[in-house]
């Protein structure tokens, strides 16, 4: 990402693509952790003593068919420290159970977590003309994950009216997620 990030003293800062180097912070933070694997999908900074990181991941135990699912990494970086990992935590326990099917099923249409929250935000942000209101969401994990998205879009222009869309999104394993189509539903 070439575009300087903005982070406010005490505030945390709008969720983002991971760096190179906070994916090093992550990974520093968690060395010593085994039986899972985390891939960051967004973070968001705060400035403190240091810099704490808020990283948005997707967590696989490592076994033979398990099941992804996406938690919260809290992280403090002290000036002139070491990462330390601070608390992580399941940001997906209240899914249904189909919420994350074996590779290559599509999950049962749900509300939005968190996560899928950062990464519809991450994908639509630099979309102009229209803004979309996500209302829920179907997965399918593949070599990445595919997501669509039931959503209001809204036109910025006066006088125009809202209508349902659906927007799909991809999440590659490494890189930010992106929009692969927006197709309007006829009601």
């Amino acid at each position: 990402m070439s575009e300087a990030r903005t982070t406010i003293a005490g505030g945390w800062s709008p969720f983002e693509a991971p760096t190179a180097e906070e994916k090093l912070i992550l990974k520093e933070a968690l060395l010593g952790l085994l039986g899972v694997d985390y891939l960051p999908i967004a973070v968001s900074k705060q400035v403190v003593n240091g810099m704490n990181y808020r990283f948005i991941s997707k967590a696989t135990v490592v076994y033979p068919g398990a099941k992804p699912y996406l938690v919260e990494i809290f992280v403090h970086v002290p000036p002139g420290g070491k990462p330390e990992l601070k608390n992580i935590k399941n940001v997906t326990k209240d899914l249904p159970e189909t919420a994350f099917l074996s590779l290559g099923g599509w999950s049962d249409w749900h509300p939005l977590t968190p996560g899928e929250k950062v990464i519809f935000h991450l994908a639509t942000k630099d979309i102009l003309g229209v803004v979309y209101d996500p209302i829920e969401v179907r997965t399918q994990v593949v070599a990445g994950m595919n997501l669509e998205f039931k959503a209001v879009a809204h036109p910025v222009v006066p006088h125009s009216e809202p209508y349902d869309v659906i927007v799909s999104i991809f999440q590659p394993l490494d890189g930010a997620p992106y929009v692969e189509s927006i197709t309007k539903v006829n009601n």
